[in-house]
């Protein structure tokens, strides 16, 4: 949903948050879509059936993708 302030909408009606990019080059979207889950996963504390839920996908859906990405339980316990 856009919520214009005239009649019109203008580009200024999209708010659109940015990431900064470290190496200054364009990210792949697994790149994106890596860093999105892990720091939904880490906002949830670890949980993955509410990161799952927050991220509107089934839990063994986050589990193949974390599997893909390396994550382990293990790697966070660690740090």
């Amino acid at each position: 949903m856009v919520v214009a302030r005239e009649p019109e909408i203008q580009e200024s009606d999209f708010t659109f948050k940015t990431t900064t990019i470290s190496n200054g080059g364009p990210k792949s979207l697994e790149e994106v879509e890596k860093a999105h889950i892990l720091r939904m996963l880490e906002s949830c504390g670890g949980n993955q059936s509410h990161a799952a839920d927050v991220l509107g996908i089934d839990r063994v859906t986050l589990h193949h993708k974390l599997k893909k990405y390396g994550w382990s339980r293990q790697l966070v316990e660690t740090r």
